[in-house]
């Protein structure tokens, strides 16, 4: 399956909890035209591992990084640029002060970056993953000093876009429109097809209609209606979608820089009229 993606596409990443980068495995990785491995682990240390991985022990996590050295010492035995290896780790409330062990863990391992994101706020009965505001003040000063590590040791990161979700919060809506309806498009194996990840907008069917259809669609053009105004985004962000903390607050910032809050019929394009 890589093999055959990584020739139709010019990018593929394969994201991975890194247990089973075992020595075959990570021969065929680097044989199957994959641009990126990246090793989602959730702790710095064997005790963060399993208190993060309930059911599991400490020694799972000394074979993630068994696994990540494997994979860097044969790609640099072989002299393969690809694919570059990163380490992702998402922010959780109850470990976020190992931030900088993490930046140390992936030159240690030879890395070629790291990455982190926040926690999305799903709420499992009376608890939340979300942070408090003093805890977010301690989150973005450790992210600061994790940007100057990770500059040092000559890391790729994402750090500076994280502080940005960070500063901006639950209340992206209120700030920014939302593009990912004129840029990304997620089918899932059973054909439903969404524009984001966190929402549940769904676009129809990819096993039994075409792509152009769904892109063109009628409900396709109606989530880009809605995400281009702070009354559409507080629609659906509370029947659909869970915009806290967006991954795409980057680039829709960046878009924003452009072309600010468009007023109704600015463009056909806008109206969701693409056909």
């Amino acid at each position: 399956m890589l093999k055959a993606a990584s020739l139709n596409f010019p990018y593929t990443a394969l994201l991975t909890n890194g247990t089973l980068l075992t020595d075959s495995r990570v021969s065929s990785l680097l044989q199957s035209g994959l641009k990126e491995v990246r090793i989602s682990l959730w702790a710095a240390n064997p005790r963060e591992y399993a208190l993060q991985y309930p059911g599991t022990q400490g020694e799972f996590f000394h074979r993630v990084i068994a696994g990540i050295r494997a994979l860097t010492t044969r790609k640099q035995q072989l002299g393969c640029k690809d694919p570059a290896v990163v380490l992702h780790r998402p922010v959780s409330r109850e470990h976020f002060r190992s931030l900088l062990d993490s930046v140390e863990l992936a030159a240690s391992t030879g890395c070629n970056g790291i990455t982190f994101s926040p926690l999305k706020p799903r709420i499992h009965g009376e608890t939340t993953l979300l942070p408090s505001e003093e805890e977010q003040t301690e989150i973005i000063h450790l992210l600061e000093q994790a940007n100057l590590r990770a500059h040092q040791l000559k890391l790729a990161h994402n750090i500076s876009q994280v502080i940005t979700r960070y500063q901006v919060g639950s209340a992206v809506w209120e700030r920014y429109p939302c593009y990912i309806g004129w840029s990304d498009l997620r089918i899932a194996s059973s054909g439903k097809t969404t524009f984001c990840h966190p929402c549940q907008r769904n676009l129809g069917n990819a096993r039994e209609e075409p792509l152009t259809t769904l892109w063109n669609g009628p409900a396709a053009r109606r989530f880009r209606q809605l995400t281009r105004t702070r009354e559409g985004l507080d629609q659906i962000r509370r029947h659909d979608c869970l915009c806290d903390y967006c991954c795409h607050l980057p680039s829709n910032h960046r878009i924003h820089g452009y072309l600010g809050w468009l007023p109704d019929g600015h463009a056909a394009w806008l109206r969701g009229d693409l056909s």
